[in-house]
């Protein structure tokens, strides 16, 4: 998903007048919707540099740290960790966001997947990721996306963070949710069922099914990719 770097983005992004850099970017709000296209580091570039010009605007830290984190799988630590301390200053801005803290909590979960990591820090960076999504459910538990966003990432936790019962309480929110979602919202989704259905369950015929009703909803968005790679066996994301 990692496109060529462009310089210029950044050049042209920090010539802008900051009020022109803010206005393209609206705050994310409780009914924040997945993306549907890959980021690339021209839009990066631009997002770092508006962020940096306004470090008061909360919503400006929080689309830099979304870039920065969505452009980091699936070893770019160094990504991972500038994508957290711009959530940090996000949420330090306006801790009852609830993509916000959603969003953090999925980076500093993420980082405990770094190999450098010893146990203790691992540990202690997935519950404290996992507690800011849970803190993000308690203010928007209706939302589809953070749902599903918590459920994806409470897939990958080990049992000893004891993430199953709400794991199944998110899945079957999203269940019930699914058929009210745009179509490559659904796809987002029936590719998490289709994961459920590989490793908490271990029936890969009933993944692929899911897989590719994924990648039917979800042509040409990143969901629809990242099914089609888990039908061809290549790695495509998580």
């Amino acid at each position: 998903m990692i496109a060529a770097v462009a310089l210029w983005g950044l050049t042209d992004c920090a010539k802008r007048k900051p009020v022109e850099a803010e206005a393209a970017v609206p705050a994310p709000r409780a009914d924040y919707i997945l993306p549907a296209t890959p980021p690339d580091e021209a839009g990066l570039a631009q997002a770092r540099a508006a962020a940096d010009q306004a470090p008061d605007r909360a919503d400006l830290q929080w689309r830099a740290g979304l870039l920065y984190q969505r452009l980091s799988p699936p070893d770019r630590w160094d990504y991972l960790d500038r994508a957290a301390r711009y959530l940090e200053r996000a949420v330090a801005l306006d801790s009852r966001n609830p993509a916000f803290l959603m969003f953090l909590g999925l980076a500093k979960a993420g980082m405990a997947k770094n190999p450098k990591a010893n146990l203790f820090e691992k540990l202690s960076l997935a519950r404290n990721g996992f507690r800011r999504m849970d803190q993000a459910i308690e203010l928007a538990g209706d939302n589809f996306s953070l749902r599903l966003l918590r459920a994806k990432a409470q897939l990958l936790a080990p049992p000893i963070l004891g993430r199953g019962k709400l794991l199944a309480e998110d899945r079957a929110f999203v269940l019930s949710s699914l058929a009210a979602q745009p179509k490559f919202v659904q796809a987002a989704a029936w590719l998490f069922l289709g994961d459920w259905e590989d490793r908490a369950a271990g029936n890969r015929e009933r993944a692929r099914e899911l897989w590719a009703k994924a990648r039917e909803l979800g042509a040409g968005a990143v969901y629809g990719e990242q099914a089609a790679g888990r039908l061809e066996g290549r790695p495509s994301g998580f």
